[in-house]
């Protein structure tokens, strides 16, 4: 989106709406951090004042949900998980559509909608193609592995699901080296099995809006997954979220994990990794990379509109963008990732993954309202075939709950 002229584009002006106020809620992260030191300077570029919360995600999106579900008119900016709240926050109304405001005027020329990936720009539209928010955070999954131990077996990177298993089968050693883990933990590993799920050629829901976790494709996904961490992850990998998959990983006892991007930064901090400068990082096989998406929100019964827009375009502008990415902090823009020369940063280990993975991503999860719900039902069929259910059984009982509450919703 862009200006037509340049007597367009001399319309815009930062200060257009000085001495305003508004509320802006977050969740407590790097990228919050960040926003919170620099604060000032848009507070001097517009001459708006803010009030900015940062409370941690739990509690943040618990009383962002409250205050919206009570009528409440507390905030006018939000931190919006897409992947758990867009579906529910849209039926609800409670999401100001953008589209009137990224107009000449009310958008700065230099802003560049169309510099965010197109997996990001799907992410923040709506069926009717309402635009819900502006892009800030894509976290896509992909393979962390040991480059190290990779070279000294003779391996190459897994692009298939079998070479996957083949990897994890030789670098494996039982007490000492896994060779692959993922989340086993109810409702979180139903994230990682979006992979698999994927990789068969899976749904969670059809075109209608229907469950199908438990057809065929799914089944074989579930029997991989379980498979997999049955043979290479730790006994107890059923109690593992993503901090314990990471924690593994960093201390030299996993060979293999695919998770959210954002952990790269972790993994290669020597004060807390033992395998800093020691992981790879692919595009999953069959060149996947599920995705969750944020957004800066507006309320739509906020009273500070205008204002709110500014803010929300000064924080993810593109200037603002490249600083983040610059401090470890993942960004949907394409601009944020190369450099001046088109090619992908080479400065930072992952950066070309992970923009290789933003050109395939698909979201992990459906754009339905009882997305939880459907964490939690497929959670405990994941679990309960680790342990060594059958999974057709297992995933039987989570479609039968899931659809309920599919029903339940609409």
């Amino acid at each position: 989106m862009g200006v037509t002229s340049t007597a367009q584009a001399q319309k815009f002006d930062w200060k257009s709406q000085r001495g305003k106020t508004i509320s802006v809620s977050v969740v407590k992260s790097p990228w919050s951090d960040i926003l919170q030191d620099r604060l000032g300077e848009f507070e001097k570029l517009s001459g708006i004042n803010v009030n900015l919360s940062v409370l941690p995600e739990q509690q943040a999106r618990q009383k962002l949900a409250i205050d919206f579900a009570s009528g409440g008119r507390t905030v006018d900016v939000f931190d919006s998980s897409l992947t758990v709240e867009k579906a529910r926050f849209a039926q609800a109304g409670w999401y100001e559509p953008l589209n009137k405001y990224m107009v000449a005027g009310k958008l700065d020329p230099t802003y560049r909608f169309d510099d965010f990936f197109t997996s990001a720009r799907t992410a923040v539209k709506t069926q009717d193609g309402s635009i819900i928010g502006l892009p800030w955070k894509a976290d896509v999954q992909v393979l962390y592995y040991r480059k190290d131990l990779f070279a000294q077996a003779g391996l190459k990177v897994p692009t298939t699901l079998d070479e996957l298993e083949a990897a994890a089968a030789k670098l494996h050693v039982p007490g000492k080296m896994y060779g692959y883990a993922a989340r086993g933990l109810k409702n979180a590993n139903a994230y990682t099995f979006a992979f698999p799920l994927q990789a068969f050629g899976g749904r969670w829901v059809d075109g209608k809006g229907n469950s199908t976790v438990n057809n065929a494709q799914a089944v074989k996904a579930l029997n991989w997954y379980s498979s997999m961490l049955k043979k290479f992850a730790p006994p107890s990998v059923i109690s593992y979220n993503w901090s314990e998959v990471l924690g593994l990983f960093q201390q030299e006892q996993l060979a293999m994990f695919n998770d959210g991007i954002g952990f790269a930064v972790q993994l290669e901090d020597k004060s807390m990794s033992k395998v800093a400068g020691k992981v790879g990082y692919a595009v999953l096989p069959g060149r996947l990379a599920p995705a969750t998406y944020n957004a800066l929100a507006m309320s739509s019964r906020s009273g500070n509109k205008d204002a709110a827009f500014l803010f929300m375009q000064w924080a993810t502008n593109r200037a603002f963008d490249k600083f983040l990415v610059e401090h470890g902090v993942t960004s949907p823009r394409q601009s944020s990732w190369t450099t001046a020369t088109n090619k992908p940063l080479e400065t930072i280990p992952w950066a070309k993954t992970y923009f290789d993975a933003l050109k395939v991503a698909k979201p992990a999860f459906p754009e339905v309202p009882p997305v939880q719900e459907m964490r939690d039902t497929v959670g405990i069929a994941i679990v309960q075939a680790i342990q060594g259910a059958a999974s057709k059984p297992a995933l039987d009982q989570a479609n039968r709950d899931f659809q309920s509450a599919l029903n339940s919703a609409k």
